[in-house]
């Protein structure tokens, strides 16, 4: 993993050279799941997406890439079946306000969901009876921040390694992107994939995508990485002493 993508260009943006440690989500192994998958039961491709849903009122050019219906339905008229779990920053009255479309959708639809968010473990848990997750949006229309897009790593990304599930992500998720073709743990799409993605999903190898998500975890583990943040640390308090004792006056006695 690159962890000095983003500092690197935050430095050179902000012309700043003060101390800056990467350290996203890691994957943590107390919360590892592989449930079973409902396409066992039911022997459809199940995929999945937990995170922020822009209400469909809002602009477009400002919230089109967590605006999902359009996408729900073109995946839903493939086969696809499609679960969506909003963040928790919502209540149910402000669900049922600002949601209707979604709602009024997975009432009328078997193969597609609308659920609230629930705690993370839980969440991982009921994530990994899906099939693949999903990091895709629509971005025509947009105003698209190139250099958020090309730096930000979603706390979603662990959560869905932590699922055992490959990621399926849009390349202008630069370094999310970078992250998949890494480590071979999803397929990276372009805005033309939507309309083939069921033919896409059955042609790849979903075992060795599996076996590669389990790499991707190990190697982007919190046990693995969190020496990294306790030497940062460390190394703060030292220099903090330092300047500190640098400037105690002398004490003068006679």
């Amino acid at each position: 993993m690159n962890t000095s993508l983003a500092g690197d260009k935050l430095r050179l943006r902000y012309e700043s050279a003060i101390p800056l440690l990467e350290f996203p989500t890691y994957v943590c192994n107390e919360f590892l799941s592989e449930e079973e998958k409902y396409s066992r039961k039911d022997g459809n491709i199940h995929l999945v997406y937990g995170g922020i849903i822009a209400p469909s009122d809002k602009p477009k050019e400002l919230f089109g890439d967590n605006q999902f219906i359009a996408l729900a339905k073109k995946l839903i008229n493939q086969g696809l079946c499609f679960h969506m779990y909003l963040s928790p920053h919502f209540s149910p009255f402000q669900i049922k306000k600002l949601y209707q479309d979604y709602i009024q959708l997975a009432a009328k639809t078997r193969n597609f969901t609308f659920k609230q968010w629930m705690p993370q473990d839980k969440a991982i848990k009921e994530f990994s009876k899906c099939d693949f997750a999903t990091m895709v949006s629509f971005f025509d229309g947009m105003k698209l921040n190139k250099f958020h897009w090309d730096t930000a790593i979603p706390s979603k990304f662990f959560t869905y390694l932590s699922s055992g599930l490959p990621v399926i992500v849009s390349e202008e998720h630069g370094n999310i992107s970078a992250l998949v073709r890494k480590y071979g743990c999803g397929i990276v799409v372009n805005q033309k994939d939507f309309d083939n993605l069921f033919d896409i999903i059955k042609q790849c190898d979903y075992e060795e995508l599996k076996t590669n998500v389990k790499r991707a975890r190990e190697d982007l583990s919190m046990e693995k990485h969190i020496g990294r943040l306790i030497e940062f640390y460390d190394q703060v308090y030292a220099t903090k002493s330092l300047k500190h004792e640098a400037r105690q006056p002398e004490v003068l006695t006679t």
